[in-house]
C-alpha cells in the first residue's frame, strides 16, 4: 500500500509477483531494477478505451510500476498509464502482469504490478528521476520545515520553482 513504506532499502528490493523483472536466488525473487517508493496520482485505462480510472502510483523502476485502483484489470491486460502531475500528456503503455485484491477496504480495491512495453528509456530515465526528485524534496521539506506534503504537492511546487529557473 502508498504511504506504508517500511524496512532497510534491501527489503524494499524484494520483488512482488512478477516473471518479467525477477530472477530467483535462494527461493527469494529480487528486482532487476531498483524500486522507488512514491505516492503520486496515475490515471490508467485498458489500452483503446475511452474511460481511464484514477489511481496511486506506489513505486516505479525502470522496468515497471506498482498502484493501486478500484478498477479491475487481468493479467495480461494492455493498459495506459499517465501520470498528470509529472509528464502530462504522457502515455505508456504497460502490460498487467499480477493483481491482488486487498482486503478491509468498503469497496473493490485492487494493486497491480505492470510491465513496460514500451523501449522509450529516455522517457522512463526521466520519469524515474521525477519521482526521486519528487521524494527526496518530500523529505527535505519534513527536516528542514517541518512540512508533511504529499507527492503530489511536492511535484506542483517543483514545477513551479523549476518555472522560474
Amino acid at each position: 500500500m502508498a504511504g506504508n513504506k517500511q524496512g532497510t532499502p534491501k527489503e524494499q528490493e524484494i520483488q512482488r509477483p512478477s516473471t518479467a523483472t525477477a530472477s530467483k536466488t535462494g527461493g527469494a525473487e529480487r528486482r532487476v531494477f531498483t524500486r522507488h517508493p512514491t505516492d503520486v496520482a496515475l490515471i490508467c485505462r485498458h489500452t483503446g478505451r475511452q474511460e481511464p480510472s484514477k489511481s496511486r502510483l506506489d513505486d516505479l523502476s525502470f522496468g515497471g510500476l506498482a498502484f493501486v485502483s478500484d478498477e479491475r484489470y487481468e493479467p495480461g491486460d494492455t493498459v495506459e498509464v499517465s501520470f498528470p502531475s509529472i509528464a502530462p500528456g504522457q502515455l505508456l503503455s504497460c502490460s498487467v502482469t499480477w493483481r491482488r485484491e486487498m482486503k478491509g477496504q468498503a469497496s473493490p480495491r485492487y494493486a497491480y504490478g505492470v510491465q513496460f512495453g514500451e523501449k522509450r528509456q529516455l522517457f522512463r530515465a526521466r520519469l524515474v528521476k521525477q519521482v526521486r526528485d519528487i521524494e527526496a524534496y518530500r523529505e527535505e521539506q519534513l527536516k528542514q520545515r517541518g512540512r508533511r506534503i504529499s507527492s503530489d504537492q511536492a511535484a506542483q511546487e517543483l514545477t513551479a520553482l523549476q518555472t522560474f529557473c
